[in-house]
């Protein structure tokens, strides 16, 4: 006898009732379980019991954000997605949001890793271990790294760079919080910034440590 998309939904969270955390936050050190993680346990655990997810985006919002000197943005979107789950003839929906930003293309692409990764999490009740949001101090209360100790850990090159633009303190910080503090990631956003020719690196420019 063919499962009912009910039991099908239920046998996939008796596979899947915890995600190990896999990743670590390098600029606040916690950890916490990725994406990817979150997606490899239950694509496994649906195909097993002949559950389809799909999930589609729309709504992209444009949120607050900051700038570079130079008027480069860092874009910051909120995304709306529709991951719906399919057994024969059966279907049912639910809509969840994402946030992402970033000083490229990726604001978009975060924004819908975030969205599926909490859709997931939430329809199948999985539990990571991260931390209960009423546990949390509110963001004003949270101890910054600071930024010199942030950019000691970065290339020399790209904190050379990041002086030649003459970006304030609060630019720099927009910038590595957008890329998670990522070297690689970084120095793809240096080649999308070249200096201005007629600027060369400089030591101790505004704002930067």
């Amino acid at each position: 006898m063919s499962k009912t998309l009910q039991e099908a939904i239920l046998d996939v969270m008796k596979d899947v009732e915890y995600i190990k955390k896999d990743g670590t936050n390098e600029q606040q050190g916690y950890k916490f379980a990725s994406a990817e993680a979150i997606v490899g346990e239950v694509r496994a655990a649906a195909i097993k019991h002949g559950l389809l997810i799909s999930i589609g985006y729309s709504e992209v919002t444009d949120l607050d954000a900051g700038h570079t000197k130079s008027g480069t943005a860092i874009y910051r979107v909120r995304v709306k997605g529709r991951l719906t789950l399919h057994k024969g003839t059966e279907v049912m929906s639910f809509e969840f949001y994402g946030e992402g930003a970033d000083s490229g293309d990726k604001a978009i692409p975060k924004a819908q890793t975030m969205c599926l990764k909490q859709a997931l999490r939430q329809i199948f009740l999985i539990e990571t271990g991260e931390a209960d949001a009423d546990r949390e101090t509110v963001p004003e209360q949270v101890a910054k790294v600071p930024l010199a100790q942030r950019t000691k850990k970065l290339p020399p090159e790209i904190v050379a760079h990041f002086r030649g633009l003459r970006l304030t303190t609060k630019q720099v910080e927009t910038i590595l919080d957008a890329n998670n503090d990522d070297a690689e990631a970084l120095r793809g956003w240096v080649a999308d910034h070249p200096l201005p020719k007629t600027d060369m690196p400089s030591q101790g420019e505004e704002g930067m440590p």
